[in-house]
């Protein structure tokens, strides 16, 4: 599957957010950044950073998951179209 080009941060965030430090926050932007693109889980992290990327990776999550199903939907319903499409032109 073709890789999500986009992500979302939400307003609720920022009640975390807003905590911490600008470095702090860098940190977190680059390792959001990283999980998105890579899978994978940052390193190094302080642990104020390490709890505001928690809540926000578990909502990254269920929105690739979200994502994920409507792709495969919408791949699912090209495919009928294609197929009914097809058999529509056999007929003629």
């Amino acid at each position: 599957m073709k890789q999500k080009n986009s992500f979302t941060l939400y307003q609720d965030y920022w009640e975390w957010l807003k905590l911490l430090t600008d470095e702090e926050l860098g940190r977190l932007l680059r390792a959001i950044f990283i999980y998105e693109r890579e899978q994978k889980m940052p390193k190094n992290l302080d642990s104020s950073t390490v709890m505001a990327f928690s809540v926000i990776k578990n909502k990254l999550d269920s929105d690739r998951i979200q994502y994920e199903k409507i792709c495969s939907l919408n791949k699912q319903r090209a495919h009928i179209r294609w197929q009914k499409a097809e058999e529509e032109r056999q007929q003629t």
